[in-house]
């Protein structure tokens, strides 16, 4: 899954899923200008920090549409009912280094039992 603006929502993810998703920020950056560091935190829908609680990796950043213009983030550990939101905030090497960030909303619901209409 690729984002490319500054608020998005994922598909509804279940809870035992495990996926990366990808935030490129290539239109929000100059030319020859990269992302260099970033901070993801993870919030559930009563804006409580549960960036501990959420088992990732460190995002990985990577080449989007320009060199270093985006993030891959892994999750998993989601809990059922939840609707996170993932807050990225990439710092880039703008001589005057900008803070870009994107708001990810992930809903999940266990699915298993649902029957399809």
């Amino acid at each position: 899954m690729r984002l490319g603006a500054s608020v998005f929502e994922t598909e509804v993810a279940q809870p035992l899923e495990k996926f990366t998703f990808t935030v490129d920020f290539d239109s929000r950056l100059s030319t020859g200008e990269e992302i260099t560091s970033e901070v993801v935190k993870y919030f559930d829908k009563a804006g409580v920090d549960k960036t501990a609680d959420i088992e990732n990796s460190a995002p990985v950043i990577q080449d989007g549409r320009a060199t270093k213009s985006a993030l891959a983030i892994f999750v998993k550990g989601l809990l059922d009912g939840e609707r996170y939101n993932v807050q990225i905030v990439a710092t880039t090497t703008a001589s005057v280094p900008q803070e870009l960030e994107v708001d990810v909303f992930i809903p999940v619901r266990d699915i298993k039992n649902e029957v399809a209409v």
